[in-house]
């Protein structure tokens, strides 16, 4: 077969393998939808929108010309004439690399996990094209770090000159190494904001279900206001329990009508943390406006509401 004779047939082939290309990506964003926690987004578990890409003519009659690679059959043998990456953001989200990282611990170079997949067999797009069971897609699951290491490396590949050069190899292996260990650092800091992560998030909970009893549906519930405002508190609420904020709501009653009359004004008043707030002064009245992240004129209601002087701690 002539080269001229192989693009013509590759190019006829491009419909089908973009069809192809998006029925993979549909299938496994469904699958990641139905698997993730119920909190996580998928927008949030991948860093990049994931979209299939045909590789173009010339780069598919390149690699079908190399040598090296000695394929007879390249419209069969060729796994990535289309293609998707699946970017995340830790190693922690890829099972697989721990298992290679075990298989070979001295090893640091190009990472990647890689998937060959085809219909079993033929498949219709629509009403006019066709997916046949030998045509087959290439998944790459990578993290955000290995994504632009890849991207780095992928230069050298096609220029000889450049994977000769002992200088250019070793930085490349030099940043191969760092972006694994900046992952195991990644995966530490995430694992710490986690844990205050869920402080914050318990303490949400317990606010939400209290402003829904006691004064109704909140018009916020914006879980990042709550961390926002009460992170530099995390340390001094753990007596706020749902049992504790319960007891504190029933004696000081007139708390719901003041955030019911409010509401209307400020955000504040319209989100459960007031609740976390108003506890918060009641209890450490001189800590509150020493680390308070907003506006201290929102503390000044409050500290009048519940009859406690703001002298010396507002102003």
């Amino acid at each position: 077969m002539t080269e001229q004779e192989l693009a013509l047939i590759y190019e006829a082939q491009k419909p089908a393998l973009l069809a192809w290309g998006n029925m993979v990506k549909d299938a496994v964003l469904s699958r990641l939808t139905t698997t993730l926690a119920a909190d996580r987004k998928l927008s949030e578990f991948l860093k990049i929108p994931p979209e299939p890409r045909v590789k173009d003519t010339d780069s598919f009659l390149a690699k079908a010309l190399r040598r090296r690679k000695n394929y007879d059959r390249p419209l069969e043998q060729i796994t990535d004439m289309v293609g998707i990456r699946f970017i995340v953001l830790l190693l922690t989200e890829l099972s697989d690399f721990e298992a290679e990282k075990t298989e070979r611990p001295h090893h640091f170079d190009y990472q990647s996990i890689h998937y060959v997949v085809h219909p079993k067999k033929p498949v219709k797009s629509g009403d006019v094209i066709t997916v046949p069971a030998s045509l087959m897609c290439e998944i790459q699951v990578r993290t955000l770090l290995q994504h632009a290491y890849a991207e780095l490396a992928h230069n050298t590949i096609y220029k000889p000159s450049l994977c000769l050069d002992r200088d250019v190899n070793r930085q490349i292996a030099k940043s191969s190494a760092l972006v694994e260990a900046t992952d195991e650092i990644f995966i530490g800091v995430h694992g710490k904001i986690q844990a205050a992560s869920e402080q914050l998030k318990r303490i949400h909970e317990i606010v939400a279900a209290s402003y829904q009893k006691h004064v109704g549906t909140p018009l916020n519930s914006d879980e990042r206001l709550t961390s926002s405002l009460l992170d530099p508190y995390r340390h001094n609420l753990r007596t706020l329990s749902a049992e504790a904020l319960e007891v504190y709501l029933t004696e000081k009653d007139f708390i719901a009508d003041r955030v019911k009359e409010r509401a209307p004004l400020s955000i504040l008043y319209r989100h459960p943390v007031v609740l976390a707030v108003y506890f918060l002064v009641a209890n450490e009245p001189d800590l509150v406006p020493k680390q308070w992240p907003a506006d201290q004129a929102h503390l000044e209601m409050i500290y009048s509401d519940l009859g406690i002087s703001a002298e010396g701690r507002l102003w």
